[in-house]
């Protein structure tokens, strides 16, 4: 298969996927199963199992998570970093 064709493929599975998880989340919501922020609160809370709060999950586990701004480790349940003050759970706008 050629590699632009299968780049295309993969855009469009992608997108479809993104637009059946807003159709989702936006029925979820208005059956009134929990608001838009207390989805994003979950979902930073679900990215960030892995260590890293950079949007995706990835199969490697790690106790600590590393500071977007000072890079440092600092354990998973923090909302900011204690070396830098960096607000973490602003970090990522999951919309």
């Amino acid at each position: 298969m050629d590699i632009n064709k299968e780049i295309d493929e993969i855009s469009n599975n992608i997108s479809r996927m993104a637009l059946f998880n807003r159709t989702i989340l936006r029925l979820l919501v208005k059956k009134g199963l929990f608001t838009e922020d207390e989805f994003k609160d979950e979902l930073i809370d679900i990215d960030r199992e892995d260590g890293y709060l950079d949007g995706k999950m990835t199969k490697k586990k790690h106790s600590n998570l590393a500071c977007p701004k000072c890079k440092r480790l600092i354990p998973l349940n923090r909302d900011t970093c204690m070396y830098c003050g960096y607000i973490i759970s602003d970090d990522k706008d999951v919309f």
